[in-house]
């Protein structure tokens, strides 16, 4: 569970001041190792930005720079490698695996696919890097509707490429599914859902998806996540792309620009984000169409403390 004080919702310059905040509250590590993905799906962004046409990456020296502050604090929570990229199409993914658990061998490393990429070799190479789990997305054809009978199909096909018989632990018609596949060292989950009914306009890029009311809950993401994309921009939020003309007055700044990533999670406007959506109500663009939410638990209550302390410091 995160920790959140008041200095969480302030611009902190004091080197030793900003690991104390990252390392109380950041419990995910979103790192993008790489620019391509092979798919165009419907309710994503990339369905309109180009991201097939070139493949760039993750400088290795600039995974090392994060990888290496990381190490410093000891840090042992979620490291997930994806955001609008297949991460399994790098084909240096297994180096930048063992680059990060090199530094953090106590991190959980998660990476998120479609699966297009994976078969029984790369799973023993990505198991050989260290790598701790897989999320598989059963994605269907770029404009595709949702099908019950071809994500079966897929789920069936991944189960005889990596010789592993699926348990399927939830399968709703018509909405989604999840599962495991069964390893002897690594955490493999099947996780789908029909995104065109489920899924966010992605801060207004995406026109696709069955509208939801926006949430007037205060916001967690800002203070838990840290989001680094392939050329090392920091984002708020992983419903903010990178490359998309419309956000790039969103993006944080670049990690380079900051001594280390700790100052670029407390002394930048990333602390901004976090003092605005601590506050219960309407929100302001890009985030004012955004569903997402903390919703009730210890996480609103901390969030409410901090908006009391907001009011007070107004009052």
């Amino acid at each position: 569970m995160p920790l959140l004080t008041k200095e969480h919702i302030s611009r902190i310059s004091h080197p030793e001041g900003a690991r104390d905040m990252f390392k109380l509250a950041v419990c995910q590590v979103i790192l993008e190792t790489s620019y391509f993905c092979n798919r165009r799906c419907g309710y994503c962004p990339n369905a309109t930005i180009d991201r097939i046409s070139d493949k760039k990456y993750l400088s290795l020296e600039l995974l090392e720079k994060i990888s290496s502050d990381l190490g410093s604090i000891d840090y042992s929570e979620e490291i997930q490698l994806q955001l609008y990229n297949e991460p399994l199409a790098d084909p240096d993914i297994c180096k930048k695996i063992s680059i990060i658990r090199s530094h953090c061998p106590n991190a959980r490393i998660t990476i998120y696919s479609n699966g297009d990429y994976l078969n029984q070799s790369l799973l023993e190479e990505l198991r050989a890097a260290g790598l701790s789990a897989l999320q598989l997305a059963f994605h269907l054809g770029n404009t595709d509707e949702w099908s019950d009978e071809r994500i079966i199909e897929r789920l069936t096909e991944m189960s005889v490429r990596l010789g592993k018989v699926a348990k399927l632990e939830q399968f709703i018609p018509g909405m989604g599914i999840r599962g495991k596949f069964p390893d002897k060292s690594m955490d493999i989950t099947i996780a789908h859902q029909d995104y065109y009914k489920s899924g966010s306009d992605r801060a207004g890029l995406v026109s696709s998806v069955q509208p939801r009311q926006p949430s007037t809950a205060p916001c967690i993401v800002p203070f838990v996540a840290f989001h680094v994309a392939w050329d090392g921009s920091l984002m708020p939020c992983c419903h903010v792309h990178p490359d998309a003309p419309e956000h790039q007055g969103y993006k944080i700044g670049n990690v380079a620009d900051f001594p280390d990533i700790f100052l670029a999670y407390a002394n930048s406007s990333l602390a901004d984000w976090r003092r605005s959506l601590a506050v219960p109500g309407v929100r302001k663009p890009p985030c004012d169409t955004c569903p997402e939410g903390v919703g009730d638990g210890p996480s609103l209550d901390l969030l409410m403390s901090l908006y009391g302390d907001l009011v007070g410091t107004a009052g």
